[in-house]
């Protein structure tokens, strides 16, 4: 059942530049005793990610929507690979009453025969809608499974893009995870990552843009010095601070991403 998966899993494999896992580095990495090389002349290295570039950040924000999809496809092949299950039992189950019923059949007692071979082929008929069936989700199990290959290689392309943007090229295969931790690990990418929407189409939300919202709110007309004193002291009232209203949510953004 696997034999179609395996081959093009060897050819997918053989074609990438890393076997590195997609999935993100455990948490308990320690980024203290790291011993990384430090970036050759061609990486921002990771003071460069302090301002965030514009590179970085469309690398980043492809990787949130790849992983997005990622995540989806996993449960998708779970599901598939439940029916499957549950299709096996009931073809396991069907052919054992057909079995029962073709050794009565096979007997000598015409009694035990008389009025079972219309039910033998109705048990047949069943059996090989059953079989049908199982060929189908088979076959969604193996295209989900190609899907999930795709999906990881992909993943494993923009790891090495953005380790090789940072620390510079060429990169170590042996160290792509644990750079790509470091990369991860850093405040700024980690607070822009929580602002992407994964697998949405929205995609994520640059910490440097102004808000509409906030930009017509700058540019609204200032009260005329001839306003009555009703309207004056309406709006002389002081207002919070922009600054101190997003504080709060800023910081219970941070360190969230890696939590996935």
């Amino acid at each position: 059942m696997k034999l179609t998966v395996a081959v093009l899993t060897s050819l997918l494999v053989a074609c990438s530049v890393t076997t590195a896992n997609p999935i993100l580095p455990s948490a308990t990495t320690s980024t203290e005793s790291s011993s990384l090389p430090a970036p050759n002349g061609n990486g921002i290295g990771l003071q460069g990610l302090d301002s965030l570039p514009a590179e970085v950040e469309s690398l980043l924000e492809k990787y949130s929507k790849k992983r997005g999809k990622y995540s989806i496809q996993l449960e998708l092949c779970k599901s598939i690979e439940s029916q499957l299950t549950e299709q096996q039992r009931l073809v396991t189950l069907l052919e054992k009453e057909v079995g029962k019923l073709r050794t009565v059949l096979q007997s000598g007692d015409g009694d035990l025969r008389r009025g079972r071979n219309g039910k033998m082929e109705g048990l047949k008929a069943d059996l090989e809608n059953l079989y049908s069936k199982y060929s189908k989700i088979e076959k969604q199990e193996q295209d989900c499974d190609l899907d999930i290959i795709i999906l990881e290689n992909e993943l494993n392309f923009l790891k090495v893009d953005l380790v090789k943007l940072v620390f510079g090229v060429p990169y170590n295969a042996k160290l792509l995870d644990e750079q790509f931790w470091e990369i991860l690990a850093h405040s700024t990418v980690d607070a822009y990552l929580e602002t992407c929407d994964g697998e949405q189409s929205s995609g994520c939300k640059k910490s440097s843009a102004q808000a509409p919202s906030d930009q017509q709110e700058s540019q609204a007309p200032q009260p005329s010095p001839e306003a009555s004193p009703e309207t004056s002291s309406e709006t002389s009232s002081p207002e919070a601070s922009p600054e101190s209203s997003s504080m709060g949510q800023t910081l219970s953004t941070i360190g969230t991403y890696n939590k996935i």
